[in-house]
């Protein structure tokens, strides 16, 4: 993992870079305190710090074009408009949401949501959860599901 701290409108941020396996590189930003900045910590400790900042964005909404995915609710909001997710649409939209603009392997979805490591016995349950999804986001032409033809999904926004 590379990550770089810089000042964002006098705020430091420490961008971080993943790239594992299968899955391209993604990017994403973190704000930090200045005691993170002054004080030396571990690379587990970073990580922590990481993930629990990700999982207080989940717990108040991520934004998603013109929808505010609330993960914890497994709720879509549009304007006021609420649409309720079952859980495996909600898992599924969750790692696609962490990967937006990149590929998202087949093998990967499946793993995470079913705990299956054969992704040919989901394949047709894992199709219909993709167009189940869509649907829900019709709202907003401008979100996309993009299906990578023999590798996985891509969600744009």
């Amino acid at each position: 993992m590379k990550s770089k701290i810089i000042l964002l409108e006098s705020n430091p941020v420490m961008i971080y870079q993943l790239k594992t396996g299968l899955e391209r590189e993604g990017f994403d930003i973190i704000s930090l305190s200045t005691e993170q900045i002054q004080s030396p910590h571990s690379f587990r400790d970073i990580l922590l710090s990481i993930n629990y900042l990700n999982d207080r964005l989940e717990s108040a909404g991520l934004l998603l074009g013109e929808f505010m995915f609330l993960p914890n609710e497994h709720l879509l909001q549009h304007n006021k408009q609420k649409i309720h997710l079952r859980n495996y649409e909600c898992s599924a939209l969750k790692i696609l949401y962490r990967h937006h603009n990149c590929v998202v392997s087949k093998e990967k979805l499946v793993s995470e949501i079913w705990n299956e490591n054969d992704p040919k016995q989901k394949e047709h349950s894992l199709n219909n959860l993709i167009c189940s999804i869509r649907e829900k986001l019709a709202l907003s032409p401008a979100i996309r599901i993009t299906t990578i033809h023999k590798e996985g999904y891509k969600l744009s926004f």
